[in-house]
């Protein structure tokens, strides 16, 4: 019993504090770095950002001035 529960533990803790993979948006000048689950999406002159079916409502708003 003790075996099985320190192997949970270890795959547990291994797949949760896992490294992320990234991914790089270029935008105007600019190079943005996000998570690879994100969505970047291109709008009138702005990049809206969000995590993919989590919330629609909310995104990161990322405009220049023109």
């Amino acid at each position: 019993m003790r075996v099985i529960l320190f192997f949970l533990g270890c795959l547990l803790v291994s797949s949760t504090y896992g490294e992320e993979n990234y991914k790089n948006i270029h935008f105007k000048n600019a190079t943005i770095n996000i998570p690879a689950r994100w969505v970047a999406n291109k709008k009138d002159d702005c990049l809206l950002i969000s995590k993919n079916h989590i919330n629609l409502f909310s995104y990161l708003y990322v405009c220049t001035d023109a």
